[in-house]
């Protein structure tokens, strides 16, 4: 900017010098001072507005003294005045870019934040899951079992969610030294212990470079009653819809079966 700045302060100059008009070309010289105010800041946008206008006063040999600084601060009113409204734009308008790319930044944090709470949320009770029902029908899996039914989906169910989240205990009626489900205990503490400290670092790593925002009217304290009820009734309501089928098709059914008198 302060190249083409110096530029145009030539052009202007240059065009003054030989084209010997009888009026003055005094409107151009605030273009560079226009450029250069983009640039800088207000005490050298004033400087940069009194050198034009005192170049421009060269160009106006042979006036009286009071006329020719009357009109140099005239001219000097104008550059400024033009200049400092180019500056303040500018300065303005880098302060939203500013703000929106912090914005934007924050939003993309906020994302990567709740894709790895999302990893977080589903590793484990995926993990869980999917290899209780793999174990439920692969020959493998129900060669370990010595009761049949929804007490042996109990069974599987129980020693995955052991083995994930637990201290790796399974009901008696499991045979777990096996190849087949040692294979698949080893598994699933690698996911569901070892897999899931990688979003947990991830997302601390993120929580960590978020700027402290200041309370406001929409700051929601996180050291209520009401905080702790929904945050209890989250973790209810999602654990419920991810474990709850398969606990209706094992423990619920088996305990409905009981007491009608059917037992494994």
């Amino acid at each position: 900017m302060l190249t083409l700045t110096f530029l145009l302060l030539v052009v202007v100059v240059t065009a003054e010098w030989y084209s010997k008009l009888d009026f003055s070309l005094g409107v151009l010289y605030i273009l560079p001072v226009l450029v250069a105010a983009s640039v800088l800041n207000r005490w050298q946008t004033l400087l940069m507005a009194a050198s034009c206008a005192l170049i421009r006063g060269q160009f106006q040999l042979g006036l009286p003294p009071i006329e020719f600084w009357l009109r140099f601060a005239m001219a000097m009113l104008a550059y400024s005045g033009g200049g400092l409204l180019v500056g303040e734009l500018s300065r303005n308008r880098r302060a939203i870019v500013e703000a929106y790319t912090k914005l934007k930044i924050e939003k993309e944090m906020r994302q990567q934040a709740e894709e790895q709470l999302r990893l977080l949320a589903e590793s484990s009770p995926a993990a869980i899951l999917t290899l209780t029902a793999v174990s439920s029908v692969a020959k493998p899996g129900l060669a370990g079992l010595n009761n049949s039914g929804p007490h042996g989906l109990s069974e599987i169910l129980y020693a995955f969610s052991s083995t994930a989240a637990n201290n790796g205990s399974a009901f008696a009626g499991l045979t777990g030294t096996t190849y087949y489900y040692n294979t698949l205990f080893g598994l699933n503490t690698l996911i569901g212990r070892f897999a899931m400290m990688v979003p947990m670092m991830a997302l601390a790593g993120f929580l960590a470079e978020k700027k402290a925002a200041p309370e406001s009217a929409g700051t929601f304290p996180v050291t209520t009653p009401l905080f702790t009820v929904l945050l209890v009734a989250v973790i209810v309501i999602v654990s419920a819809l991810t474990f709850f089928p398969a606990l209706a098709l094992g423990p619920l059914v088996e305990h409905l079966l009981m007491g009608s008198g059917v037992t494994f």
